[in-house]
């Protein structure tokens, strides 16, 4: 593979930008030195290839839902904004997940009572708490997006972590009559 080293400065600026965001553990330093080997002016592009090549390969032993690399589908919203929202997404899986440490009874409950907003053959209730975290994460990660698309979102973080989102405004209900 080959690649030229504008686009391999564009690949990996994205990449570092969401290391800086979300925690993907100890590898991450295995990651940045390879980015900064590669990010150098004058190799050739089969060179760059090579170090994409390998940043992919340790990126690759990410759960998909951290990973900094793109999963073959290519999103609207820009890789900074994402790594935002994957940020948020692994925020709000962690506090489900650490109430269910803190009181097991409290996660029993949550998988017994709580249920997908719509109930599918494929989408039934949740089989523990991971699985009512992932879900939860991800509507929260979906709901960011649709606000950057939507202009409801800046596509910045905000110091205090959050990112500003601003509500669809609700639809007002029909008067009775």
């Amino acid at each position: 593979m080959e690649m030229e080293y504008n686009k391999f400065m564009e690949k990996t600026n994205a990449v570092l930008a969401h290391l800086e965001v979300v925690d993907v553990g100890a590898i991450a330093p295995a990651i940045q030195s390879a980015i900064v080997a590669g990010q150098v002016e004058g190799l050739t592009p089969k060179q760059y290839g090579q170090f994409w090549a390998g940043i992919r390969t340790l990126c690759s032993t990410l759960p998909k839902e951290i990973s900094p690399i793109g999963h073959g589908t290519s999103s609207s919203v820009p890789s900074q904004q994402q790594s935002y929202v994957t940020s948020v997404e692994q925020t709000i899986k962690n506090v489900i997940v650490a109430i269910g440490e803190s009181d097991p009874l409290a996660a029993s409950l949550m998988v017994e009572l709580v249920m997908p907003t719509r109930m599918t053959a494929n989408r039934g209730a949740f089989d523990d708490l991971d699985d009512l975290a992932t879900y939860f994460s991800s509507r929260a990660g979906d709901y960011a997006r649709d606000a950057y698309k939507d202009k409801r979102w800046n596509g910045e973080l905000r110091e205090d972590g959050t990112l500003g989102v601003t509500h669809k405004p609700t639809k007002a209900r029909e008067e009775s009559q």
